[in-house]
């Protein structure tokens, strides 16, 4: 079983373009514990020698397989799902300074799953994690000092843990930073800076990164303006189904700039932003839609449709 064989990307955080560093959700919200990935092991069910094979080199004091015993129990991979043994194993291979058990320990302690919720408890794992490398447990702990929550409110001390993660490629972390330098917050404004930040996370594959990158290069913001650039931004992000992407697509569609003049086109994306509730999109649509033929209208609504069945396995009815 090799190292990190079952890591994944624990608590996914998913924080919206611009507003970044500004959001009111709670502490658990922000830092996805309903979803908590905690490394998803793979798909596949561990056969019962697998198993064996693990629990006793878990037994024997290996953290990697103590770690990965702990997943097992969370996820129910070849075991009955037990939250209470998860958290037992990853307390065993924490001990033992794996980093990837203490983040996944942590978050137990933060959502109180397996274990009694303790914020205490969650921040000392995390800090533990976060000094051993782990980009997770810094960028988590860069959220906790944006939130205020379990620590004082401390703008820059987030961007210092942010910059501990994004130095390490964490796209997520980048984004931010992006996102601090664009608006000024916990250090000086800077929007070549963040043009970086949001370059380095979009090339990644950030959505909202790339979103607001295209937007940069649209209106030559922190770079030359390139509406090329900027179109291939939004493509790119629009695809990833961010609904503000869409609607830029669709105005530059149906304009003309940028791309080619498609009204079919941009009512596509244009639909697409407003069935994922852009008011702007749907404000737009309202004064456009009778300006394309039925025919049109009915070959948007398609290339939507099919649109949403590629990237989202549906339909909008």
């Amino acid at each position: 079983m090799g190292s990190r064989q079952w890591k994944n990307a624990s608590a996914a955080v998913l924080v919206l373009g611009l507003g970044l560093l500004t959001g009111c959700a709670t502490l658990t919200q922000k830092l996805g514990l309903d979803e908590i990935e905690r490394s998803a092991a793979d798909s596949s069910i561990m056969d019962s020698d697998a198993m064996r094979a693990l629990r006793s080199a878990a037994e024997g004091g290996s953290p990697l397989a103590q770690y990965n015993l702990g997943l097992a129990y969370a996820y129910g991979q070849g075991i009955t799902r037990d939250a209470e043994k998860a958290a037992r194993w990853y307390t065993k291979s924490a001990i033992q300074e794996l980093p990837e058990a203490q983040y996944n320990l942590a978050m137990a302690y933060l959502s109180g799953e397996g274990v009694k919720r303790d914020d205490q408890a969650a921040l000392s794992w995390l800090r533990s994690a976060a000094d051993l490398g782990d980009t997770d447990a810094q960028f988590n702990i860069g959220l906790l000092y944006l939130s205020g929550e379990i620590v004082p409110k401390d703008a820059e001390e987030a961007l210092s843990w942010f910059r501990f993660a994004a130095d390490q490629g964490y796209a997520k972390a980048q984004a931010n930073l992006g996102v601090a330098y664009a608006r000024g917050r916990g250090v000086e404004k800077n929007p070549g800076v963040a043009i970086e930040w949001y370059t380095k996370a979009a090339e990644q594959g950030h959505a909202f990164a790339q979103y607001n990158l295209a937007s940069n290069y649209e209106f030559g913001i922190g770079v030359e303006p390139d509406i090329q650039s900027a179109m291939g931004w939004y493509h790119k992000a629009a695809n990833k189904g961010v609904p503000i992407a869409q609607y830029r697509l669709g105005l530059a569609y149906y304009s003309g700039d940028g791309v080619e003049r498609d009204p079919v086109e941009a009512h596509k994306w244009l639909l697409l932003a407003s069935d994922a509730g852009n008011m702007q999109a749907k404000s737009r649509l309202d004064e456009i839609t009778g300006l394309l033929s039925d025919k049109q209208y009915s070959a948007a609504r398609r290339a939507a449709d099919s649109w949403n069945q590629r990237h989202f396995g549906k339909e909008d009815t």
